[in-house]
């Protein structure tokens, strides 16, 4: 029988301590904007990667703003609810700092080695995109407790809207309906969710629509301007040669 040596025991037990014990290897979210709320919907799925059972406890979800001087924003969550894979209901709470804001699910139940334990959450989120013709999105930050190995985003626009800019998203059309989509990257915070979106039948630019339009609108009065000025000088050598 082989003997472990002191130098191949330190390297099992750094592995085993560099290991994340447990990660959620699905980590998905469904947002969809209804008038001034957006309902965020949760798929999870908690892994065990230990070699022993584990109890997942307390989940943490971190939601900020970034507003445009850099400082944090706690966005309003409400109606929050959690559920595990019966469908039965999971202690949940919700904590309103003035920066943060943290949704809280508990997880009591014994998670054995390589399993993995399915949840869904939901929540509603005060949301209203800035803009007229052209909607800027900036979907909230978002930090979880627990490492993500896999993911998605997807945030469904309104019916009959179009997305003109979504840096770094995939864009998925369903009949009228249209998805803006993004991968998880980094293993603890979501994406920088920022797109744009209007009414008018425009395709996905490689700058904001709404810069295009002022710049057009600019274009289009100067031209404008131009011509008058154009105008008057022929008029008034016309008054000059009749002189």
């Amino acid at each position: 029988m082989r003997r472990i040596t002191p130098l191949l025991f330190l390297i099992l037990v750094v592995n085993l301590a560099s290991a994340q014990v447990e990660v959620f290897t699905e980590y998905n979210t469904k947002a969809t904007l209804d008038g001034d709320i957006l309902h965020v919907e949760k798929e999870l799925s908690i892994k065990n990667n230990a070699i022993a059972p584990i109890i997942p406890g307390e989940l943490h979800f971190q939601l900020y703003k970034a507003s445009a001087d850099g400082r944090k924003i706690a966005p309003e969550v409400r109606g929050l609810m959690a559920t595990d894979y019966k469908g039965d209901p999971l202690s949940s709470s919700i904590n309103q700092g003035s920066e943060s804001t943290e949704v809280l699910v508990n997880v009591f139940e014994p998670l054995l080695p390589g399993f993995t334990y399915p949840l869904k959450v939901q929540y509603d989120i005060d949301f209203k995109p800035s803009g007229i013709l052209f909607y800027e999105v900036n979907y909230p930050l978002e930090e979880s407790s627990i490492p993500i190995e896999n993911g998605k985003y997807t945030f469904e626009v309104p019916s009959g809207t179009y997305v003109t800019y979504a840096p770094g998203a995939e864009i998925e059309k369903n009949g009228d309906r249209t998805t803006v989509v993004w991968e998880v990257e980094d293993k603890s915070q979501q994406p920088t969710l920022v797109f744009e979106y209007s009414m008018v039948p425009l395709p996905l630019l490689p700058m904001k629509g709404v810069y295009l339009f002022w710049v057009s609108l600019i274009v289009l009065l100067l031209i404008t301007l131009v011509a008058i000025i154009m105008k008057k000088r022929r008029m008034y050598k016309k008054v000059a040669r009749g002189h």
